[in-house]
């Protein structure tokens, strides 16, 4: 068997939170990994029992339970709380999901400041390195935020730097959120994007932008298309997440 190609996913701010609760649910309902971590392969198909694609994205205890290869940071809370409390809460390593006790008040250099004086840059990194040892043939990382909030772009950047600076030669792959024009939360978003865009321009191998206000628009002229969950729209994913969560809210 191929050894598998592992990556190592982050979850940035509220909007990134939001998206890899739904992005996990979907990668259970992918492997057949039950909400709880386990895998019982007694019940599928042969085809399914010997698919070992998941290993790339979760790591398998000695107990036999499935733990998602994850980092999930916001300085407000409720999404740790939120997390925790989801169907698939279980799932999640408790020292793997961290949560602060002040906002960063939707400012780029408010969520820099945080970082670097609150440690969360460095609590972020430490929980990198122990998800890295777990791995034997690390590929890179999906570093999911939003450039309109502040923990997504300051945090964000400052963790992105950190580890382009220790991972240098991994491929880290940046799917981020840009907010929407029309639906706005804070007058700064705009300055936010910009900053962001600036400060992380060279330190990530591939960015992905994920437009807001492209969901919006899907989620208007399609009723209905923000509730889907059937299988076959997995490669749409973030955009249904997107509309589901209201990430305007980042």
């Amino acid at each position: 068997m191929a050894k598998s190609a592992e990556c190592i996913t982050i979850h940035i701010g509220q909007a990134g939170c939001q998206v890899g609760q739904d992005m996990w649910e979907l990668f259970c309902e992918e492997h057949k990994i039950e909400p709880d971590g386990t895998r019982d392969v007694e019940k599928m198909t042969e085809e399914a029992a010997e698919d070992h694609t998941y290993a790339s994205f979760f790591s398998e205890t000695s107990a036999g339970q499935h733990v998602p290869r994850s980092i999930f940071v916001d300085t407000d809370p409720s999404s740790r709380n939120e997390i925790f409390a989801s169907d698939y809460g279980k799932l999640f390593h408790p020292e793997s999901v961290l949560g602060y006790n002040q906002d960063c008040k939707s400012n780029f250099f408010e969520g820099r400041h945080m970082a670097n004086n609150f440690k969360i840059k460095d609590d972020v990194l430490d929980r990198v390195r122990l998800a890295v040892d777990l791995c034997t043939n690390l590929q890179g990382f999906f570093v999911f935020h939003s450039f309109g909030g502040g923990t997504g772009s300051g945090v964000g950047a400052e963790v992105l730097h950190e580890l382009h600076e220790q991972f240098d030669k991994k491929v880290i792959f940046q799917p981020v959120i840009y907010p929407s024009a029309q639906f706005s939360s804070s007058i700064v978003e705009p300055y936010n994007c910009i900053f962001s865009t600036f400060y992380m321009r060279d330190v990530v191998d591939v960015t992905m932008m994920m437009d807001n206000e492209a969901a919006y628009r899907m989620c208007e002229k399609k009723p209905g298309f923000a509730e889907s969950r059937l299988p076959a729209c997995q490669s749409h994913h973030c955009s249904v997440h997107f509309c589901r969560h209201n990430v305007v809210e980042v």
